[in-house]
């Protein structure tokens, strides 16, 4: 019994590490998934506290795999993991029922689960607590003073983790335009393929059996042995489902994706999300970075309406054109409300938040 006690409190453990640790990488982002849960939940006046909902839900997760790791406040651990366990697996029974929200979060963007995926999950990880119930015994010990030094460096550095990849970018992208990524192939390659699959069902007349028929290869023409039935349409699901929505709308409202990805030289995307207001320093900041490196083309990249980037080409006297992109997928390509993206031959080679644009100078 000792042994699977042991074994189940580092699996446990480990568990909970992972998770906030893929999630600590991109705290931007489960702010957003907060943000869904909020929205979800007719709560959407606490939006406004995701991000600090997120960096709290994370650093309580990284500390509840390290004090069952090492053994810290067994006690007061174990009966933390059972409360969160038991309002997690109802939580997520209820998502896998009612399906409101696609993916829990639970893993970032690192690990795609789906909603009964997440319920199996955490029935696995009820039983292992389970077990650290039954052979408590064999872990639980007295209080050591020495459980609080750990427990505060611990804490420093999740949020100092946090903190940096926040203020910069993701250490580690786990998103579908990461650096490196041939966004010229892979957008072209899905607006050149299908995405629905067309199946027309024939009865035949001998058997009383349907059949699946493709448009290739149907017998419309064999009326003896063959009875039309009905015709069904499926989504195909495709790796390469997340670049659907990259679409880049010119000034006068035209698609100029291809047009843009196409190109071979070397561009740049002074990123600027709707509502943020930069200063004349941030700004000076982004277009010295654009002089002293050499670009082909140079745009503004926002999801605010065209007019809103014609004010600020007025108050800042930038004659760079604007191209205008859906809000959520510019949230995915960077996680910075002004930064800069760079392509080059379609290919993304360079993304920066502004305030560490400095170092790159």
């Amino acid at each position: 019994m000792d042994l699977a006690t042991r074994i189940s409190r580092y699996l446990v453990g480990i568990v909970f590490i992972f998770s906030a640790f893929v999630k600590a990488v991109d705290p931007l982002g489960s702010a957003y998934k907060v943000q869904d849960y909020l929205s979800f939940m007719n709560i959407d006046f606490l939006t406004t506290l995701s991000l600090p909902i997120a960096i709290l839900l994370i650093t309580c997760e990284f500390l509840i795999g390290v004090f069952l790791l090492f053994n810290l406040f067994p006690r007061f651990t174990l009966w933390l993991v059972t409360v969160l366990m038991v309002i997690f697996t109802f939580e997520t029974l209820y998502l896998a029922i009612a399906n409101p929200i696609r993916d829990c979060g639970c893993f970032g963007d690192a690990v795609k689960l789906t909603n009964w995926q997440t319920f199996a999950k955490n029935i696995v990880l009820d039983s292992l607590i389970a077990i650290l119930w039954a052979g408590r015994k064999y872990f639980i010990r007295d209080f050591d003073k020495k459980h609080f030094y750990y427990a505060t460096i611990a804490v420093v550095l999740i949020i100092a983790f946090q903190i940096y990849n926040l203020l910069c970018l993701p250490v580690i992208d786990f998103r579908p335009y990461k650096v490196g990524t041939n966004i010229k192939q892979k957008i072209l390659e899905h607006q050149n393929n299908n995405k629905y699959k067309t199946v027309l069902l024939y009865r035949n007349k001998k058997t009383g059996k349907i059949h699946r028929f493709n448009e290739d290869n149907y017998p419309w023409q064999d009326t003896v042995n063959w009875e039309y039935v009905d015709t069904k349409v499926f989504e195909l699901q495709s790796d390469d489902q997340d670049y659907s929505d990259f679409v880049l709308i010119d000034s006068v409202g035209n698609d100029v994706t291809r047009q843009i990805l196409q190109d071979t030289g070397k561009l740049c995307f002074i990123v600027i999300y709707k509502g943020h207001k930069p200063g004349q320093k941030q700004l000076s900041k982004l277009f010295n970075y654009c002089k002293r490196h050499t670009f082909d083309k140079i745009f503004i990249l926002s999801n605010a309406p065209y007019q809103w980037t014609r004010k600020l080409e007025s108050a800042y006297n930038v004659n760079y054109p604007a191209l205008q992109i859906d809000g959520t997928t510019l949230k995915t390509i960077i996680r910075a409300k002004l930064g800069i993206l760079t392509l080059n031959n379609g290919i993304i080679t360079k993304k920066m938040n502004i305030n560490c644009l400095k170092n790159n100078l």
